[in-house]
């Protein structure tokens, strides 16, 4: 069967213009989704350092009002459950600081869990030799490094931020995904 020129004229299809403009909306909204993402995530890596500093305020208010470090007491607050410190100027893994902040109102909640930070890992809060360093896990490599450069000098193995951190004694050892800031 022949197709005639009227056959032709009556088919119906997308125009070249039509097709271009599709694709240009497509791919506005793919920049703005993935501008989105980059966004949330630059907004995590800056409330690591935020999240970290405020955690250190609260340590220096409790430090200021009980004349000690949270955990380290020997005299606990009322309704603590964690076990009382030795006072000796130290926080460690077993002293479990978070019950102690709490308990004083430096920190929201209840109980001696650490709190998670924006990308869902732990947060641990230690003395070092050279001050206190709240350290936080589940970031990715480069996470690390982007909280590293903006905050810091970007090598992982100097400065105030570390890949892993100073580990106090031998029985703490930090995890890789984790980075530590000392104050």
């Amino acid at each position: 069967m022949k197709t005639t020129q009227t056959q032709l004229q009556n088919q119906k299809g997308f125009t070249l213009v039509e097709i271009a403009i599709v694709l240009v909306i497509i791919g506005l909204l793919l920049g703005g989704v993935l501008k989105g993402q980059e966004l949330i995530e630059n907004t995590k890596i800056k409330a690591v350092k935020t999240g970290a500093d405020a955690l250190m305020s609260a340590v220096y208010g409790y430090q200021d009002r009980y004349n000690n470090l949270p955990g380290d007491d020997a005299d606990l607050l009322a309704g603590a459950t964690q076990a009382a410190g030795n006072e000796d100027g130290l926080i460690t893994a077993a002293e479990a600081p978070w019950e102690s902040l709490r308990l004083a109102g430096f920190l929201a909640g209840s109980g001696a869990a650490a709190p998670e930070n924006p990308f869902g890992g732990t947060t641990t809060l230690l003395s070092v030799t050279n001050g206190i360093q709240i350290c936080q896990g589940g970031l990715t490599q480069e996470q690390k490094q982007l909280v590293d450069t903006k905050y810091d000098d970007g090598d992982g193995t100097t400065g105030v931020i570390v890949e892993g951190g100073a580990a106090p004694s031998a029985t703490y050892a930090t995890a890789a995904s984790t980075i530590c800031i000392t104050y």
